[in-house]
């Protein structure tokens, strides 16, 4: 535990803590806690049923991290009702849970209409495209300050990420950062994914994966639609071949007035035959 006179930090993680234990502790701890840190320690649902009181007595917690736990919806309803009036926190980090989608749409309903919350980490909870759609009425609220969005590693399809697309396309202009990838996409995001990044004006970082799936006039269209938006510093796909990641880079950034960092895995996928690939690798050959 670091103390100083205005803040605490408290970080307790990589150990075992029955439910028990867990609500002793957290209905003891004092009010000039800044930070708590629970990872990885193995808490289940009633390990966390205390955790209203310390969300809605005077606090001074604006960071709390429950990663790598073992909560379900039970968990998320009890933090759902300690966060419905609480205007301390700004990070959340539930990444690697078992929330599911039933847990992400009470943790929402919950959100509605907070000003503080600024950084959401929900990856790795088996989180379906019925999460999805929560997660995007939230970021149309205009109450929303959200600036950073994980939900990497879960299983939105395409319909809930078409949602999520269309929410930060509408009227959102607070998010910065939004990691989707390994979840399922294909071609039928397409119009969404452009239009949110031809009308997005501050979103910085953006991670997706499958765009190696599109057709050639596909990845035509998205290049356009990269190379106009002017807020974006990096863009991270994952699972891509060699030839989609050269053709990406090269297309877009030689219509760009700043050039996007590109990111990917550190291995390609397996070779294409896609025309407009093997276009850009001659086009890099003789560079």
């Amino acid at each position: 535990m670091n103390q100083n006179a205005t803040q605490w930090t408290l970080t307790i993680d990589r150990c075992s803590l029955a439910s028990k234990q867990a609500a002793v502790l957290l209905s003891s701890l004092p009010a000039s806690v800044r930070s708590l840190n629970l990872r990885d320690m193995g808490l289940v649902d009633a390990a966390v049923f205390e955790m209203p009181l310390l969300l809605q007595h005077p606090t001074k917690l604006q960071a709390l991290s429950l990663k790598g736990n073992a909560l379900q919806v039970e968990g998320a309803m009890a933090l759902s009702q300690g966060l419905i009036e609480n205007t301390t926190v700004r990070l959340l980090d539930l990444s690697c849970n078992q929330l599911g989608s039933k847990g992400v749409m009470l943790l929402c309903e919950a959100f509605k209409g907070n000003k503080h919350l600024q950084s959401l980490f929900l990856n790795q909870n088996k989180i379906t495209s019925e999460g999805a759609y929560a997660v995007a009425d939230i970021l149309i609220d205009d109450k929303c300050h959200l600036m950073e969005l994980h939900l990497a590693w879960n299983l939105i399809c395409n319909t809930g990420l078409n949602a999520l697309f269309t929410a930060l396309a509408m009227s959102n202009t607070k998010l910065r950062f939004i990691d989707l990838a390994y979840n399922f996409m294909d071609i039928t995001v397409l119009h969404s994914l452009r239009r949110m990044l031809e009308r997005s004006t501050t979103l910085k970082y953006l991670s997706i994966n499958d765009l190696h799936r599109f057709n050639d006039r596909a990845l035509e269209s998205l290049v356009p639609s990269l190379a106009a938006n002017r807020s974006l510093k990096m863009l991270d796909v994952k699972q891509v071949t060699r030839e989609f990641f050269e053709y990406l880079t090269v297309e877009v950034n030689d219509n760009r007035p700043e050039p996007i960092e590109f990111r990917r895995d550190e291995l390609f996928l397996a070779s294409t035959k896609h025309t407009a690939l093997r276009s850009a690798s001659d086009k890099l050959a003789l560079a």
